[in-house]
């Protein structure tokens, strides 16, 4: 230990070493262990190449353990190409190659002249491919793989053994590496590499191997509606986990991710009916029963939202009808009604005034009243005007005749 007396907030008084020469030795220290770890990594590193040159054909795995960015001189990495990337063909020019342990990564070319080493148009499915003095390069987007410059360092060639059946091997190698990403947290990737397993199983159509396509292709559905579920795209977890359903219909974790993202939907009647499917199939889960239990704790909070609602409305509705406002002037010269059932049934007495309620006339009687008086008194004049004038041709004609 140093031992130091202060003199004030800034002089020091040493017994040992200053401030700034106990920064610099720890610069120094710093510095100098530092190499030496380079030293070592860089003996450590000389061995595996020696090794791997005896071993000659290497995978990916041997690139890792000798480092980013480190050549494997005078080694080669031998490898079938699964799929040419065609999303930005021919800006980026990517392939995706499987290695002798099953390993799948990424290559992108950065030459646009390979010829006549080979050509991009060799770059098809089930081709062998070989590159020479490989190194393991990582590229923005987190991906390891390669990155060819040097076209003579590249060669293809046919498989004369491949075969369609050889796709399931490259959906499980992308569902691994869809696994990886996935336990990055890097679920936009994820989808991408289990999309692409999912792509080499609808190719595979051989009914010996249906089993096997179907044991990949479940959870690439199941994850990729994780995936979905964490990006909070709640139509794409239901349908996705619909797909898994389809292959195997009584897989509780299906339910359950699909009612969490119909709960998110509002979908409540959907979402109880999800979550009682997952607890038939799994009732020891407790993550499942939360969830049911929660949903219906919204369900009875909604239910109770639109009773309040609906009686509120219905109240408004009754105080701005116009029969309200009559029942309550109709109230007042009314006289309360006793509760008790003695006096409910005696007959009121000779002082209480009696009150009765005149209901209206209707108005279309007064109307006809008016209207039925003076035809009726104009149709008698003329009757009085017709038979007075019958009169007087009937007494002409009979003074006619004795004439």
């Amino acid at each position: 230990s140093i031992n130091a007396e202060y003199m004030g907030e800034d002089e020091i008084i040493e017994l040992g070493e200053t401030e700034e020469q106990r920064k610099n030795r720890e610069e120094l220290e710093a510095k100098i262990k530092k190499e030496e770890e380079r030293k070592k990594e860089d003996e450590r590193r000389k061995v595996v190449l020696a090794r791997l040159q005896v071993k000659k054909d290497i995978a990916f795995s041997d690139l890792f353990e000798l480092g980013l960015a480190r050549k494997a001189v005078g080694c080669t990495l031998t490898a079938e190409i699964m799929e040419k990337i065609m999303d930005h063909w021919p800006n980026s020019k990517q392939i995706r190659i499987l290695d002798q342990e099953n390993d799948a990564r990424s290559v992108f070319f950065y030459t646009d002249e390979p010829e006549p080493y080979f050509s991009l148009d060799d770059l098809k499915e089930g081709y062998i491919i070989k590159f020479r003095d490989p190194n393991l390069h990582f590229f923005m987007d987190g991906q390891m793989g390669f990155r060819v410059e040097e076209a003579n360092l590249v060669s293809i060639h046919p498989n004369p053994d491949f075969v369609p059946n050889r796709r399931l091997v490259y959906a499980a190698a992308e569902k691994e590496d869809g696994s990886r990403w996935y336990k990055q947290k890097k679920w936009e990737e994820a989808i991408i590499r289990y999309d692409a397993s999912l792509r080499h199983c609808e190719r595979v159509s051989d009914e010996t191997v249906i089993q096997r396509r179907r044991e990949i292709e479940m959870p690439c559905y199941l994850n990729i509606s994780a995936c979905f579920l964490q990006q909070k795209k709640w139509d794409d977890v239901v349908k996705f986990s619909r797909k898994a359903l389809e292959i195997q219909p009584e897989h509780p974790k299906a339910y359950y991710r699909m009612a969490q993202a119909q709960v998110q939907m509002r979908q409540f009647e959907q979402a109880e009916e999800s979550y009682l499917k997952a607890i038939q199939l799994e009732p020891s889960d407790k993550l499942i029963k939360d969830g049911l239990k929660d949903l219906r704790a919204q369900m009875k909070e909604r239910n109770e939202a639109e009773l309040a609602l609906w009686k509120g409305k219905l109240k408004s509705e009754k105080s701005s009808s116009p029969s309200d406002t009559s029942t309550s002037n109709n109230s007042k010269s009314t006289t309360k009604p006793s509760t008790d059932s003695k006096s409910a049934t005696t007959k009121p007495s000779k002082s209480e005034k009696k009150v009765t309620i005149k209901k209206p006339s209707k108005p279309w009687k007064i109307n006809w009243m008016i209207i039925l008086i003076p035809v009726g008194s104009i149709i008698v004049l003329i009757l009085g005007v017709v038979i007075g004038i019958l009169l007087s041709k009937n007494a002409h004609h009979i003074s006619s005749i004795s004439s």
